[in-house]
């Protein structure tokens, strides 16, 4: 059941359309202190952890095709701390300045 603004019941399909429509836009113009976020990593979020790191490589299932840059799954775990580490030095990075590295 849609209702119109008066609180009347819509039920032609283009007044229910019509309804949504209007819906949208005020949910689109709402501009209230409540609708602010914090969407930047590392401001309420402490930086990942080697552990974090560590776990999720060993979470990650073997058998997968390998990503963009051509190395398996198998490969990085074989790296073992070695691994991790330089790749929890690049995840840190990346959450203090906020940009991916190039390469």
């Amino acid at each position: 059941m849609i209702s119109a603004q008066d609180g009347s019941t819509l039920t032609e399909s283009a007044d229910i359309l019509e309804r949504w429509r209007e819906y949208y836009e005020t949910l689109q113009n709402t501009n209230t202190d409540d609708d602010t976020y914090n969407m930047e990593p590392g401001s309420t979020e402490p930086v990942p952890t080697v552990e974090k790191v560590k776990k999720a490589f060993k979470s990650t299932n073997s058998g997968k095709t390998a990503g963009p840059d051509g190395i398996p799954i198998e490969l990085v775990k074989l790296g073992e701390d070695f691994v991790v580490k330089a790749m929890h030095r690049i995840i840190v990075c990346v959450w203090q300045t906020r940009k991916w590295p190039d390469d």
